[in-house]
């Protein structure tokens, strides 16, 4: 019986020897892998005004081990433009900030890219959102809540639209396959800093990249050029790909190294006045479409700001101006030829259904057919924003036809002066009225 003790010990020594060895080497082999955090899901029905109160949001409590990349997938079906149905908050202080509020950004955390499906957002349709965060330490006791989508009527009353949320959390070790050395983020967004990840060194610490021998100085070559937020800088090229010189409309390539992304851009040069946003996708990477450029030409080259409408990221951006894109000629105040004409108007709109009014400031964009819009009710005080929220599909004469992507169109026709508008919605027994800052083109190219 003692014997048949030993040898049942010394097995079990052996077999504590191998599991260690094991542990061992799994330990030696590298990192952790991902570690799913959260899988929320919520549906919420329409409840119409003065019918009973929205429904409380659905929440989820989660913590963030260590350091590393949170890879966040949201898909909204459908999405409105109405709230926020993704909203975060920590229970416990972060870095000795109270973040006990809920609000659309991830306490603690840095945002590194989103893209988003359909690149475009539509008021009604499906909505599937892809980000990455970088988190430098632990983050203990954080929340999600999924809330519904509720429209505010001027009166106070809240109509709560039917949809469905989900949001799922994966969170990577820093070190571990999936992350990314020192964050690349999504310029114009949050980009990296300075020639990490890139394969270049850093930019200088002031003032545009100059071109190099053989990187630029006419249309069709690219040019080195950089964008900047704070004190943070990211390298790209651009490369002019057609010209108008007769309307200053022009196409070009812009490419972002470090997120393997090349995107389209449109355009117009008025006088030393530069727009252009980016479009389309050559090759998809990290980096964010719908991204306007608002810059002055000067010297050789050209200096001012972009506006990511994706996530709200701003910076500077420095591009060296080839020689070659000379400013339109030919195009007079009073009689814009084309669309691009309008970039940078600010039309004065006011909708009116039965008691209802809402005043609006529309600005076209850089493609100049496309809006964002401020607005207000009244009666009332209930106010906001429009990103890219309608484009103008026909422009022909007295016609004009605007289409507001899941929503309707606005017809309307254009007075003999070409300064004011007034037509109809269809989606609502009302009318639109515009004033213009100057005539209208008779026709978009």
């Amino acid at each position: 019986m003692n014997e048949m003790k030993r040898r049942l010990w010394r097995g079990l020594q052996g077999l504590c020897r191998l599991l260690s060895a094991g542990l061992l080497g799994l330990a030696a082999a590298g990192p952790a892998l991902a570690d799913d955090l959260v899988d929320l899901r919520a549906s919420f029905v329409r409840i119409e005004p003065y019918t009973r109160p929205p429904s409380p949001p659905v929440t989820r409590e989660f913590s963030v081990p260590g350091p590393g990349t949170l890879k966040l997938s949201t898909t909204i079906s459908p999405w409105f433009r109405v709230g926020e149905p993704v909203r975060f908050r920590s229970l416990v202080p972060v870095d000795g900030r109270d973040e006990a509020a809920w609000a659309s950004r991830l306490p603690g955390a840095e945002r590194l890219s989103s893209i988003s499906t359909p690149e475009r957002w539509v008021d009604g349709g499906d909505l599937t959102l892809l980000s990455e965060y970088r988190v430098r330490k632990a983050l203990p006791r954080l929340e999600l809540g999924l809330f519904p989508s509720a429209a505010r009527y001027g009166d106070g009353s809240m109509l709560q639209l039917a949809n469905a949320v989900r949001v799922t959390i994966v969170w990577i070790p820093e070190g571990a396959p999936g992350t990314r050395p020192g964050g690349p983020g999504t310029p114009p967004g949050t980009p990296p800093p300075a020639g990490t990840g890139t394969g270049e060194p850093p930019g200088p610490a002031a003032g545009p990249v100059t071109p190099g021998p053989g990187t630029g100085g006419g249309a069709g070559m690219p040019v080195n050029c950089e964008a900047r937020d704070g004190g943070r800088v990211w390298p790209c090229h651009f490369r002019i790909t057609q010209h108008d010189a007769a309307t200053g409309q022009f196409e070009a390539q812009l490419e972002w190294p470090s997120l393997g992304s090349v995107h389209r851009v449109r355009g117009t040069l008025h006088g030393s006045q530069l727009r252009f946003t980016e479009v389309e996708a050559i090759r998809a990477g990290g980096a964010h479409l719908n991204v306007d450029y608002t810059m002055t030409v000067g010297g050789g080259r050209a200096e001012g700001r972009y506006l990511d409408r994706t996530d709200g990221g701003s910076g500077t951006m420095t591009i060296p101006w080839p020689a070659g894109i000379l400013p339109a000629t030919g195009a007079g105040p009073s009689a814009p030829p084309v669309a691009a004409s309008l970039a940078g108007q600010v039309w004065e709109v006011v909708e009116t259904s039965g008691g209802d009014r809402w005043i609006a400031r529309w600005t076209v964009l850089a493609d100049g057919r496309s809006f964002d819009a401020s607005w207000r009710h009244e009666p009332g005080d209930d106010s906001g924003r429009l990103p890219r929220f309608a484009t103008i599909t026909t422009l022909d004469g007295p016609q004009i036809v605007i289409e507001r992507p899941g929503l309707g169109r606005y017809t309307g026709t254009v007075s003999p002066d070409r300064r004011r508008i007034e037509g109809d919605m269809s989606w609502a027994r009302g009318r639109w009225q515009v004033a213009l800052p100057q005539p209208l083109p008779q026709r978009l190219r």
